[in-house]
């Protein structure tokens, strides 16, 4: 969950990480940024799975920096590993929500996709806010609460609550939007002289 800020290359140091290889580190994100989305893009990610996936590898290259060789090729290789992984994680939790008991009832299906639905999208909210916001606000979501937040993200406490006020608010924001789009009456052309005459 540590977030990679790719406008700035800023890289939040992820335990055990080397301090003295943060340049490096940036430096070679900001360079290879778009060649790791396109390997993770053609691997069959969407554009969230992918940034995701870089996400990941960066923080994964940034504790090994020192150990590796070749990071153009360990990062391409670990942006794909990463991406698969994470897929097969989030299908066997579908599975897993969807299947911990056969649905005897259609109630009891519905009831299940209900479950799964309700996360899609609380996930969909989530990615609609900023991305301090969202890392917070999805420990949150985890059950963590501001303190265990602040540890393992390594940030101070009355920041992550300040975050998850400014989250909190956004997410109302969000979700009268939704409100309001789905109670708008949908607009439609007006009617030929033809159409009225059938």
């Amino acid at each position: 969950m540590v977030q990679l800020d790719k406008g700035t290359a800023r890289v939040a140091a992820p335990p055990g990480a080397d301090l003295g290889s943060r340049g490096e580190v940036e430096q070679f994100f900001r360079g290879h940024y778009r060649l790791l989305m396109k390997v993770a893009r053609v691997a069959g990610a969407t554009e969230q799975e992918a940034d995701d996936a870089v996400g990941m590898t960066m923080v994964d290259l940034w504790r090994r920096w020192p150990t590796i060789d070749r990071p153009k090729a360990y990062a391409c290789r670990a942006v794909v590993s990463n991406f698969i992984k994470r897929r097969n994680r989030e299908a066997k939790e579908t599975e897993r929500l969807l299947s911990t008991q056969a649905p005897v009832t259609e109630a009891d299906w519905d009831a299940r996709m209900t479950l799964w639905e309700d996360r899609e999208w609380v996930e969909q909210m989530l990615d609609r806010l900023p991305p301090t916001q969202r890392e917070v606000m999805a420990c949150y979501v985890e059950g963590l609460n501001s303190p265990e937040i602040a540890d393992y993200l390594d940030k101070r406490p009355d920041a992550i609550r300040k975050n998850l006020q400014f989250a909190r608010e956004r997410l109302k924001q969000i979700i009268e939007q939704e409100r309001c789009i789905q109670a708008s009456p949908i607009h439609t052309a007006p009617r030929t002289r033809e159409e009225d005459a059938l």
